[in-house]
Order: C-alpha cells, then sequence, then structure tokens
C-alpha cells in the first residue's frame, strides 16, 4: 500500500471490514483484493446558506481541512466521494448554525464575527465523529448577505429615501402656504 494510503480489503468482492495503512500487506490471491484510498489532508471549500432571526438570507464561505478517521474507516469509505461528504459537513454545520442563529439578528452576527467564528468552530469539534474523518480545521473566510438579500435591502433604502424625499417637499409646500404667497 503506497505511502499516505491505506488498503480496504475486498473478498469475493465485497468489503471485509479489515482495513490496512501504508506498507507492505498480504492478502490471499485471486480470494482477496485491495482498494487503495487517499489518506493525506485535504481541504474542501464550504459555502451556505441559512436565515437570521429577522429572516434575513446570510452566506457563510470556509474551508475545512480533513483526513480519514482510521477508527471509522468503514464510515468513511461510505462517504469516500468528495461531493458528498462535503454536502454532509455542509448539512451538519447548516443545521446547527440556524438553530444558533435563530435566536440572533444579523446585525449580531456581523459585530460578533469572532463569536461565530469561535461556534462554527465549536460546532465542527461537536461534529468530527459523525463523518467518519478528521477534520483538522474549519476556517471562517466570509459571512455576507446573500444576493437576494442585498437586493431587497437596497430596495428598502431607496424607498425610504424616496418617502423622506416626499416628506421634505410636503414640509416645504407646507411651510411656504403657512407663511403666504409672496407679494406681488
Amino acid at each position: 500500500i503506497p505511502v499516505d494510503h491505506y488498503g480496504a480489503v475486498i473478498r469475493f468482492g465485497k468489503r471485509t471490514g479489515r482495513f490496512l495503512r501504508e506498507g507492505l500487506r498480504f492478502v490471499v490471491p485471486f480470494i482477496e483484493s485491495i482498494e487503495s484510498y487517499d489518506a493525506r489532508l485535504k481541504t474542501a471549500a464550504l459555502k451556505i446558506t441559512f436565515s437570521s432571526s429577522d429572516k434575513l438570507e446570510l452566506v457563510l464561505d470556509g474551508t475545512f481541512e480533513y483526513k480519514p478517521d482510521f477508527t471509522k474507516l468503514d464510515r468513511y469509505i461510505e462517504l469516500m466521494d468528495e461531493k458528498a461528504l462535503i454536502t454532509r459537513v455542509s448539512d451538519i454545520i447548516k443545521g446547527a448554525l440556524e438553530g444558533m442563529m435563530r435566536a440572533h439578528p444579523a446585525q449580531d452576527l456581523f459585530t460578533k464575527n469572532d463569536d461565530v467564528k469561535r461556534e462554527v468552530n465549536s460546532l465542527v469539534d461537536q461534529m468530527k465523529d459523525s463523518c467518519g474523518v478528521k477534520i483538522m480545521r474549519f476556517t471562517l473566510s466570509d459571512l455576507a448577505f446573500s444576493d437576494k438579500t442585498k437586493e431587497s435591502l437596497e430596495k428598502k433604502r431607496q424607498a425610504e429615501k424616496e418617502e423622506k424625499r416626499k416628506g421634505n417637499i410636503a414640509r416645504d409646500t407646507k411651510r411656504f402656504i403657512k407663511a403666504g404667497s409672496p407679494a406681488k
């Protein structure tokens, strides 16, 4: 088995549940074979969309580094597809974040960004055993409003600006009428 790899023993086309680390290993010829898997540290990008307590949609960008947990290799092999693994980690983090964020308005998430990072890292630590991999590190790259939310907030700001402008015109008109029309 090559360096930084491990092997799953296959007997008559089915996994036996036996795993071999790198190095010279023996199997029964014609009956057993070995599927080799990469065991190096890998990095995956994560993009999660969720809602805050004030119903604003936010996007969390981050990365996580992981490698197989040799005590749970049978589980890892089921999730060997990297896309499936990233989806699973995303779902776990998203579910935990949504639960945490329901209690906080979006503004709190930006003013308490370090608290959010600590909370996400704590969630990742708690879920390490649930994927069959060791998540070595999670890095929160960005936390921002989604494009849809940005567009809605901009429309709201424009509407408030227009309302204020109309209010100023109405106030100025009342002042003009109250002061009387200018003499001819």
